[in-house]
């Protein structure tokens, strides 16, 4: 086996594929993964590793004010935490900007059922002895029936 078709580490790839200020920018492998947990699920979605200045801060993107604030307090605290899981950063920086989507506009309520919609079901469901299953099968199939595309 040649030297070009042995296994190689990521870290060695990156280094050798990016100019070194870029590679050097690049945080360690495992490390953002290791900041969305020690951030906890709250703040993961608000929160993202950018890179790592030339100091050796860790540079992180967060979604709010509030947010910025809170993990400026806890700084310390967290650098602590990253250090006893073994990355070495010279401390944190906290930058604004978005992390996430904007949120949907939620969808439309369903139109109502006709009454012609509701004699059919309240018919298939008429053999139904248990009333708990009934109930459940006529709201399954009015979401059945409101969902179906208009014949228009």
């Amino acid at each position: 086996m040649g030297w070009r078709n042995r296994p190689r580490r990521v870290t060695n790839v990156i280094d050798h594929a990016l100019p070194g200020k870029v590679a050097h920018k690049m945080p360690p492998p495992g490390l953002a993964s290791a900041w969305r947990e020690l951030v906890g699920p709250l703040l993961a979605p608000r929160v993202k590793v950018v890179c790592l200045d030339d100091d050796g801060s860790l540079v992180v993107a967060v979604n709010g004010s509030a947010f910025r604030q809170e993990l400026a307090l806890a700084a310390p605290r967290l650098k602590a935490a990253l250090e006893r899981q073994g990355f070495q950063v010279s401390g944190l920086r906290f930058i604004a900007a978005r992390t996430q989507a904007p949120p949907q506009a939620p969808p439309d309520p369903p139109e109502p059922l006709s009454e012609a919609d509701e004699a059919t079901i309240k018919q298939m469901v008429e053999g139904v002895r248990d009333p708990e299953v009934r109930k459940a099968l006529e709201k399954a199939m009015a979401a059945q029936f409101q969902n179906k595309p208009s014949s228009s």
